[in-house]
């Protein structure tokens, strides 16, 4: 599959909070969903992949069968990569991965408290606040 750069939408924002609407009926209690990845920072091209973070107390929490009836589809991916200069343990790399099979979404779903689940928070918030650190990724 070919993946193309796109300018800023509008409407990735909307996409979000509708697969939000999806999601948030089949996530465990207590779990909270948030827009990460290139198209959750204002005014930067991205890939029109719409990435949501799922972030729950323990991955066995989550009813893979649910989101798979809610249309996405479990990939094998089972940990992020370690960022260069990091030395961290497997747990705190561990998630799962979910593909939608309609409107193009990535569901990575997270335990609260690891790296893996901040670090993309951070990135994200990062990149909202110190727009001009986004040059080079444009």
């Amino acid at each position: 599959m070919r993946i193309e750069i796109e300018e800023p939408r509008q409407s990735w924002g909307e996409d979000f909070a509708a697969l939000k609407r999806v999601i948030m009926r089949v996530a465990p209690a207590g779990a909270y969903l948030h827009h990460i990845g290139s198209t959750a920072i204002p005014g930067l091209p991205a890939k029109d992949i719409i990435d949501l973070q799922l972030t729950v107390n323990d991955l066995v929490d989550v009813d893979a069968d649910a989101l798979e009836q809610a249309g996405f589809e479990r990939r094998p991916i089972v940990t992020d990569h370690c960022p260069p200069g990091f030395d961290l343990p497997e747990g705190d790399l561990r998630k799962a991965f979910y593909r939608s099979k309609g409107r193009p979404a990535n569901l990575h779903v997270r335990e609260r408290g690891r790296f893996n689940q901040r670090y993309s928070l951070f990135c994200r918030d990062f990149l909202r606040a110190h727009p001009t650190r986004q040059a080079p990724m444009r």
